[in-house]
């Protein structure tokens, strides 16, 4: 029993470790491909607060992330979405961690996922959505919180 802790701990060490950079590499990202209307602190609308919480659904590969942006879009409760591919989630990462070269050495590009930064209408809360985009589009979806400056 105790041979296969040995085993099992570093996997799941490893795997929480690429969920907490995924989610410190969305969550720092600026760039990315944005559809319909994204909000940044400088174009919200009147009205609408310069940061809001936005919804962030994971994908395994850059082709699911793909279709499933294009049906991100088709919800109603959804105003507009920035796409993120492996590549760029891996470029982020490799960015903020510029200062533990362990850490990239030890971070292949595949381990990071694709992701879309959904942002909700007005009026939608993000944890409602957010629970509605997790039981139809992916098993993993996450509130962002907002990090940028309030109105």
């Amino acid at each position: 029993m105790s041979a296969r802790i040995w085993v099992w701990a570093p996997v799941a060490a490893v795997v929480a470790a690429v969920t907490v950079v995924t989610l410190v590499v969305v969550l720092n990202a600026d760039s990315g491909t944005a559809a319909r209307d994204p909000r940044s602190a400088a174009g919200a609308p009147q009205g609408r607060p310069a940061c809001e919480e936005k919804v962030l659904v994971y994908f395994d590969t850059d082709e699911e992330m793909s279709v499933g942006a294009e049906a991100l879009l088709e919800i109603p409760k959804v105003d507009s979405i920035v796409t993120h591919t492996k590549a760029d989630n891996y470029e982020r990462f490799k960015e903020l961690f510029a200062d533990q070269p362990e850490l990239i050495e030890n971070t292949s590009p595949d381990a990071l996922p694709a992701s879309v930064e959904v942002l909700p209408v007005e009026g939608v809360d993000a944890d409602v959505l957010e629970s509605e985009l997790h039981v139809e589009h992916a098993d993993e979806v996450n509130v962002l919180p907002c990090v940028g400056p309030q109105r």
